[in-house]
C-alpha cells in the first residue's frame, strides 16, 4: 500500500508495526500527556495496544517511541537511551513557524516543508501530520538491534549523525529544524488528537509508503559520503553572504549587464550569454527573467537555455567585475561608480551583504534590553556585549577576528570596509531576536534533548539549542571505573545519628558532578559537634568531586560564590558554615542555593547602574557547620540536614579512616567521569524511587528520591527494579520520616517566630506575653494590665500554675488569624503548623477565654519559647489602633 491516497485507511497500529516490525524486540512503550502515564507492550499486545490507543486518544496526547526498551518498566518511566533494545528507524520533528511563537526560523507551513522535502536524496517513508507541524519517517529494512555498549553507541552515532545531516538540509533552505537526534526520539500516532495549546487538532498521516525502506549502509551512505580523494576547499563566491539580488536593480547599476539583458541580448556572443545568465541566476525569479530576454535572440530554444540556466545556477559562480572589464572586454567597467567597491555585478541588487561568522568571526546572539548586541568570540569562547558605535569601530573589530576575516567579507580600497562590517553584525544580532541569557552554559556536565554534554574544553556538536562556553577547560578521563561500594563503606563509618544517612551522602556525591543534567538539586547539610568529622567529610567531598567542585569556607559572600559559578554547572562545597556569624551574609548564600535547586529558574540581581541582570545558577551545594539553626521551612525542604554525632575516639577505626582517605584522595576525576556515563539514568531511576513514595511532602519527595536513585545507580550501574525500589524505599521509612520532621519542626518554630514577632505598640506580642507571666507570677490574675487585655484581645489564655503551664491559642482565634493574613499559614494553617512545635501540647481539659466568655479547646505553648520580659513605657500609654487583630 505505497499511494498516499490511501493514508486514511491506515490505523495507528498498522503504522506502529510499519515502524517498528510485527516481530519487535524489547518492549514498545506508549505514554500519554499530561498525565504522563507509559504503557509497555511487547510483540504479542498488539490488540491491547489498540484498544488502548482508541480509548485515550481523543482525550489525550499519545506518544510512541523510536526505541524499545529492553525491559517492561512501570507506569511513568519512560527509559532511557542507556537501555534501548532496538532502534526502529529514524524520525525527525519539522515545527512550523506559523503555529509557534519562536523566533527560530522555522518553516512556515505544510507546503514550505514539502518544498524542503523534494530536496532530499532519500523521501521520508512516511509524513505526519501534528497539528503543530509534521513527522517525517525514514523506516529501517532490518531495525538495529542493541546487544552490547558498542552497538548502542553505533545506534546513538547514526541517529545523531542523520540529525545533523536534517538540520543541514533545512538550513540550505534557511530554516531549522530541532536538534532530535538521539534514538529515544517520541512522535505522534495517526489517529489520535494533539491537545496543546487547547485546540484538539488531529495526528493525520500524510504520505505513507512502507515498502520504501533503507538500511542502515544507506544511511551511513548518506550521513558519511565516501571521499577517496579530498575535493579542493570552495572558494568564496561574490553571492555568497548575499540574499538573491534584484535583476532590474543590476541593470540599472551595471552597463554591462543592462545591455546583455535588454537590448544587446539579441547580439550577445555565447560567452556573453553565459556570463550574463551567472548573474540572473542569483536573482530572484531569474528563470523567467533569463528565458525572457534570451528569447530576443533569433536562434532561441527553449529546452537549450533551460539547460543553460540550470547550469549557471548549480555553478552558483556569477561572473566578476573583473572577468567583465578583461575577458569580455567592457571598457566602461572603469567609469562604474562601484568600481573597485564590489566584486561582481550581483552585489549592486543584492542589498548589504548577510553576515557570514565562518569560524573565526564573532557569532551573532541577539540584542538586549539595554540596547546592547551579544556576540560570541569564538577563539576566546566568551560572550560579548557591544553598543552599536563599537561594532561599527574598526579597532573593536579586530579585537574579536583578524582583518583578513573582515577584508574577505568587505573589501575596500583601505583595509576593509568596516562600516558594512559592523552593519552586517547589527542586522545580523537583529535577525537573531533578543538574546535570552538562560541559553548560556558553562562548564559542566549538561543534558539537552536526552543528550549529555560534556563541555569540559572538548569540541561541542553544532545544532545544539545552547550555547556552551569554557573559558578553562577541565580533564576527565574516558570510561573509568569506580568502587561506590567501597566510598558507601567509607561514609557508612562516620557516627551519623541516623546510620541510613551514609547512603543519602553518597547520593548526593553521586549527583554533584552531573548536577547540570538534572531538574531538581537538592542540597546536603552536615553538622554536628566539634570533632565529628564535619571537616573531613570536606574534605573527602572535595577530593572526590576534584576537578570539578568550588571548595570555600563559610566567609564567603553571596556575591563572590555567584560569580565564581557564572553559566557553570559546578558542584559548591562549604565548610565552616555557622549560623551565628555574619547571619545576614549566610542567609543570602542559603537564598542562591533555594534558588539554584530548580532547573533553570532565572535569577534577578541589581548592578550598580540600576539595571537588572538576569542569570541562573545551576549547581547544588555541600554545607558543614556545627549548628543548622535558622533553616526557614522552605530552605529545609531543599536541604537536608544529615547530624553527625560525637565519634568514639577508637583507633583503629580512625586508622582504617584515614587510610581511606588516602586511598580516594586522588580518585575524584575517575569519580566524576563515572558518574557522567551514567547521567542519563539518574532521573529515571528518581521516577521509580518516587512512585514508592506517596504521602509526603512532595519536595522532600523528589529530594530523597533523587538521592537514593543516585546512590543506587553509582553502587549498581542501571536503573532499580520495582521492587528493588519498595524495598528500599521501606527500609528508609524512618529514615525519611525523621527528615520529615524537621521540615515540620522548621515550620512550626517560624510561625510561631511570626506570631510572636507581630508588633502591638512599640513591642512585640512575645514580649506582651511574656510580661503577662512576669506580672501574673509577681502579683496574680488582673484584667486591668495592658498586658492581660492585649492576650484577652488575642483569644491567649495562660496558666502560669503547676498544671499544664504555659499560654493557650484558641482553635480558630480571629484576631491570631489576621496575624497570619497574607502568609503562608493563612486560613487556619497556623494551627497545623504550631501544633508540630516540640513545646506544643493539648492541655487536659478546655480552658476558659475571658473574651469569648466560655471554655475551648486550644493549642498549649511552653513558657521556654518566650524572650525575657523587659520594662516598657508603653504599658502605660498603649491604645488599641482601629486596625489592630486584636478584639475588645
Amino acid at each position: 500500500m505505497s499511494a498516499s491516497s490511501l493514508t486514511s485507511n491506515i490505523s495507528s497500529v498498522a503504522f506502529l508495526k510499519a515502524v517498528h516490525g510485527e516481530t519487535f524486540s524489547g518492549f514498545h512503550a506508549l505514554f500519554a500527556m499530561p498525565s504522563k502515564k507509559t504503557t509497555f507492550y511487547d510483540s504479542s499486545q498488539w490488540s491491547a495496544m489498540d484498544t488502548d490507543i482508541a480509548r485515550l486518544g481523543s482525550v489525550l496526547d499519545i506518544y510512541s517511541v523510536i526505541g524499545t526498551q529492553r525491559e517492561r518498566l512501570q507506569a511513568g518511566v519512560r527509559g532511557s537511551v542507556a537501555t534501548v533494545r532496538q532502534m526502529s528507524g529514524l524520525v525527525i520533528d519539522v515545527d512550523f513557524a506559523s503555529m509557534k511563537d519562536t523566533n527560530k526560523r522555522y518553516v512556515a507551513h505544510t507546503s514550505a516543508a514539502a518544498d524542503v522535502r523534494r530536496q532530499l536524496s532519500i523521501a521520508p517513508s512516511a509524513v505526519v501530520s501534528t497539528g503543530n507541524g509534521e513527522h517525517w519517517h525514514w523506516f529501517l529494512k532490518r531495525p538495529v538491534l542493541i546487544e552490547n555498549e558498542e552497538e548502542l553507541q553505533n545506534a546513538k552515532e547514526i541517529a545523531a549523525a542523520f540529525s545533523r545531516y536534517m538540520q543541514t538540509i533545512f538550513r540550505q533552505s534557511s530554516a531549522e529544524i530541532d536538534s532530535i537526534g538521539d534514538i529515544t526520539r517520541a512522535f505522534r500516532i495517526p489517529g489520535t488528537f494533539n491537545h496543546k495549546g487547547g485546540e484538539k487538532k488531529p495526528v493525520v498521516l500524510l504520505e505513507f509508503d512502507p515498502e520504501k525502506r533503507y538500511s542502515t549502509a544507506d544511511i551511513e551512505r548518506l550521513i558519511k559520503p565516501a571521499s577517496p580523494s579530498k575535493a579542493p576547499a570552495r572558494r568564496r563566491r561574490p553571492s555568497d553572504g548575499f540574499g538573491l539580488a534584484d535583476h532590474e536593480t543590476i541593470g540599472r547599476g551595471c552597463s554591462w549587464y543592462g545591455a546583455m539583458s535588454g537590448e544587446g541580448a539579441e547580439d550577445a556572443s555565447e560567452p556573453e550569454w553565459f556570463a550574463a545568465a551567472s548573474i540572473t541566476a542569483c536573482c530572484q525569479d531569474g528563470e523567467r527573467i533569463f528565458h525572457a530576454y534570451s528569447s530576443a535572440y533569433a536562434g532561441y530554444d527553449e529546452r537549450e537555455t533551460q539547460q543553460k540556466f540550470d547550469r549557471a545556477r548549480l555553478s552558483d559562480a556569477p561572473r566578476t567585475c573583473s572577468s567583465i572589464e578583461s575577458d569580455l572586454g567592457h571598457e566602461a567597467c572603469r567609469k562604474c561608480p562601484y568600481y573597485g567597491f564590489i566584486k561582481s555585478p550581483v552585489q549592486i541588487g543584492s542589498g548589504p551583504p548577510r553576515y557570514d561568522p565562518g569560524s573565526e568571526g564573532p557569532i551573532p546572539l541577539g540584542y538586549n534590553r539595554d540596547g546592547l548586541y551579544s556576540l560570541r568570540d569564538q577563539s576566546r569562547n566568551i560572550i560579548v556585549s557591544a553598543s552599536a558605535q563599537q561594532l561599527l569601530s574598526s579597532q573593536w573589530l579586530q579585537g574579536v577576528a583578524p582583518s583578513a576575516f573582515w577584508r574577505r567579507q568587505y573589501p575596500s580600497k583601505s583595509l576593509f570596509n568596516f562600516a558594512a562590517a559592523g552593519e552586517g553584525l547589527i542586522a545580523a544580532c537583529k535577525r537573531s531576536g533578543p538574546f535570552n541569557p538562560l541559553r548560556i552554559r558553562g562548564r559542566g556536565i549538561w543534558i539537552e534533548d536526552n543528550e549529555v554534554v560534556l563541555n569540559l574544553g572538548n569540541p561541542i556538536r553544532e545544532g545544539l539549542k545552547n550555547q556552551y562556553l569554557c573559558f578553562e577547560p577541565i580533564s576527565l578521563p574516558d570510561n573509568a571505573a569506580f568502587d561506590a561500594t567501597r566510598l558507601l563503606d567509607l561514609l557508612s563509618r562516620f557516627k551519623f545519628r541516623e546510620p541510613k544517612n551514609a547512603m543519602l551522602l553518597l547520593g548526593w556525591l553521586a549527583i554533584a558532578p552531573i548536577c547540570g543534567v538534572l531538574s531538581w538539586r537538592p542540597h546536603c547539610f552536615i553538622y554536628g559537634p566539634p570533632k565529628a568529622g564535619k571537616s573531613t567529610l570536606h574534605r573527602l567531598a572535595s577530593a572526590i568531586l576534584t576537578p570539578l567542585a568550588i571548595s570555600t569556607t563559610g566567609d564567603s559572600s553571596e556575591a563572590g560564590i555567584r560569580q565564581a559559578v557564572g553559566p557553570d554547572s559546578l558542584p559548591v562545597i562549604i565548610d565552616e558554615f555557622e549560623s551565628d556569624q555574619r547571619r545576614g551574609r549566610q542567609q543570602a548564600i542559603i537564598m542562591l542555593a533555594r534558588s539554584a535547586s530548580s532547573g533553570d529558574t532565572p535569577i534577578l540581581r541589581g548592578t550598580p547602574e540600576g539595571k537588572a541582570m538576569q542569570f541562573s545558577l545551576r549547581t547544588t551545594f555541600f554545607f558543614s557547620g556545627i549548628n543548622p539553626a535558622g533553616l526557614s521551612p522552605a530552605d529545609a525542604s531543599r536541604i537536608l540536614l544529615l547530624e553527625l554525632l560525637m565519634h568514639d575516639n577508637d583507633q583503629e577505626d580512625a586508622r582504617q579512616i584515614a587510610a581511606e582517605l588516602a586511598y580516594f584522595a586522588d580518585t575524584g576525576p575517575r569519580w566524576c567521569a563515572y558518574m557522567a556515563s551514567r547521567a542519563l539514568l539518574i532521573s529515571p531511576a528518581r521516577e521509580v524511587f518516587e512512585m514508592e513514595m506517596a504521602g509526603m511532602d512532595s519536595r522532600l519527595r523528589t529530594n530523597i528520591a533523587t538521592l537514593l536513585g543516585a546512590g543506587f545507580v553509582a553502587l549498581r550501574g542501571r536503573i532499580p527494579a520495582e521492587g528493588e525500589a519498595k524495598e528500599q524505599v521501606a527500609d528508609f521509612e524512618s529514615t525519611t520520616a525523621g527528615h520529615a520532621e524537621e521540615v515540620d519542626r522548621d515550620d512550626a518554630l517560624e510561625a510561631l517566630h511570626h506570631l510572636l514577632a507581630y508588633p502591638i505598640g512599640q513591642a512585640s506580642l512575645g514580649q506582651w506575653i511574656a510580661r503577662e507571666l512576669r506580672d501574673r507570677v509577681q502579683d496574680g490574675d488582673k484584667d486591668t494590665r495592658p498586658s492581660a487585655q492585649i492576650l484577652s484581645g488575642l483569644d491567649i489564655a495562660m496558666n502560669a500554675g503547676n498544671k499544664d503551664p504555659g499560654f493557650f491559642l484558641l482553635k480558630g482565634a480571629p484576631g491570631i488569624e489576621k496575624i497570619f493574613k497574607d502568609t503562608q499559614w493563612a486560613g487556619g494553617a497556623w494551627m497545623h503548623a504550631i501544633r508540630k512545635y516540640i513545646g506544643a501540647f493539648s492541655p487536659r481539659d478546655p480552658v476558659y477565654f475571658s473574651n469569648i466568655r466560655k471554655k475551648a479547646r486550644a493549642i498549649g505553648i511552653g513558657f521556654d519559647i518566650l524572650p525575657e520580659a523587659t520594662e516598657s513605657q508603653a504599658e502605660e500609654s498603649y491604645q488599641t489602633p482601629k486596625d489592630s487583630p486584636i478584639n475588645f
